[in-house]
């Protein structure tokens, strides 16, 4: 409840930029959408969203860009169509969604 909350507060502030960290962690899926549906309305208002996550789908849901942290280091580099697509094959992190998706 208190991570809604906070989220709420957040965006009701009209903030030119947030900063999340796990937005949708621990939520049910109907409420990860919402969160999801919310941060693409502000978004196309022109505002940006930095973001971290584990859920490369809701990475891909909400972003124009995706950077890929590995070993501490911004490795890689890709828009969400690149990872939608799954045209990428060196990124040992897309490979093993690659295998998720298929699974």
């Amino acid at each position: 409840m208190a991570q809604r909350l906070s989220f709420i507060i957040s965006i009701a502030l009209n903030p030119l930029m947030l900063l999340l960290d796990e937005p949708t962690s621990a939520l049910d899926p109907p409420i990860a959408q919402s969160v999801m549906e919310v941060i693409k309305e502000f978004s196309s208002k022109g505002n940006s969203v930095l973001l971290v996550t584990q859920d490369i789908n809701f990475a891909a849901g909400v972003s124009n860009k995706i950077y890929i942290l590995e070993n501490n280091v911004l490795s890689e580099t890709y828009t969400k169509d690149e990872i939608i697509s799954g045209s990428i094959e060196s990124s040992s992190l897309l490979n093993a969604y690659k295998e998720l998706r298929n699974a």
